[in-house]
Formats: structure tokens, C-alpha cells, sequence
């Protein structure tokens, strides 16, 4: 595993001033449309997604930090859900988490061996288990289809370097968008 500073290194001052900015501007939205306690937890959030999005899309990887951040974020979520404030309660999502990341496990052995080579990498699994602390299990097949059609565009816009895809960019926005507009589709 990389040391976080390495790969924060990999993340220009820039890079770093644009995830603390759509933090705030998310955090500001969340804000209006959410409760006080979460709009934080969702700036963090998004700060964290634009930093997987950068990383992804030019090194195809996902920090296991990043991911772990994701998913405590959303489990502390989840535990003020369990009081009554938002959606789903802290064990739906921890058992939507499991369930996903089984099945995505299964998957991902299943269409490497077909393919031959590695054909969902294991950063972007964990980050789906990740996204299941933010996302009900009733929103999680909209989340992938958005996610899915968004990389597809964009291998059909843009062939793809190498043929590969990298689908962080394109889960870590869509799940800040499906978290902000967890008020309208629950």
C-alpha cells in the first residue's frame, strides 16, 4: 500500500485548493437541503470524491485512505440516521455494505477469469462498498447505473488509453450528486 503522503504528493496545490472549494460550496448546499449535522460530513465528502476523481482518472487508482475516509464518513452518516435524522439506519447500510462487497468480489473473479485479465480493479470495489455507507440499498441501482452510463459515455466520446476505464472518476461524483439529492429520492 502507497503511504498516503506519497499520494497526496500526487495532488498539486491546486488539486488540493479545488477539493477544499467544492467541499464548501457542497457543504453550503447540503446545508439548505439537509440537516446542519450532515451538510459537514457531505463537504467532506465531496472534497474526498474530487480527490479519488483527480487520482483515478490519471493513475487508475483509489487510495485505500481515500476509501476508508469515504466509509467512515458515511457510517457517521448513517449513525445519525439511527437517531431518527435521515434515511437509512447504520445497520441497513453496514449490511448493504457486506452484501455488495461480496457480491462485487464474485464478480470481479468471475469477469477476470473470462477476460483473462483484471476487469474491475479492486480500488473501484471498495469504493462501491464505500459509497453503500452514503447510498440506501433502494437508491444503489440508480448510483451504478448513472455511474455506469457516465464511464460508457466517456469511452465512447474518448477511446480509453490502454482500453481501460477509470470508473472512480465517474463513481466518486455521482455518489456526491445521489447524496445531495438523497432529500428528493430518499
Amino acid at each position: 500500500m502507497t503511504p498516503a503522503r506519497d499520494i497526496w504528493a500526487w495532488l498539486s496545490a491546486r488539486d488540493r485548493g479545488q477539493a477544499l472549494a467544492l467541499g464548501a460550496a457542497v457543504g453550503l448546499v447540503a446545508g439548505m437541503t439537509q440537516t446542519w449535522v450532515q451538510a459537514p460530513l457531505v463537504a467532506a465528502l465531496a472534497a474526498l470524491a474530487l480527490a479519488v476523481a483527480k487520482l483515478d482518472a490519471r493513475h487508475f487508482l483509489i487510495p485505500d485512505w481515500l476509501t476508508l475516509g469515504v466509509g467512515l464518513l458515511g457510517l457517521a452518516d448513517a449513525a445519525l440516521a439511527d437517531q431518527g435524522v435521515a434515511g437509512q439506519g447504520m445497520a441497513d447500510r453496514a449490511l448493504a455494505m457486506l452484501a455488495l462487497g461480496a457480491a462485487l468480489w464474485v464478480l470481479r473473479a468471475a469477469l477476470s477469469r473470462w477476460k483473462g485479465q483484471t476487469a474491475l480493479g479492486l480500488g473501484d470495489v471498495k469504493f462501491l462498498v464505500a459509497a453503500c455507507a452514503w447510498i440506501s440499498p433502494a437508491n444503489l441501482a440508480l448510483y451504478l447505473f448513472v455511474s455506469a452510463i457516465s464511464g460508457l459515455a466517456q469511452a465512447a466520446l474518448n477511446r480509453p488509453r490502454g482500453g481501460r476505464i477509470a470508473f472512480g472518476a465517474h463513481l466518486a461524483p455521482w455518489l456526491v450528486a445521489m447524496v445531495l439529492a438523497r432529500p428528493w429520492i430518499g
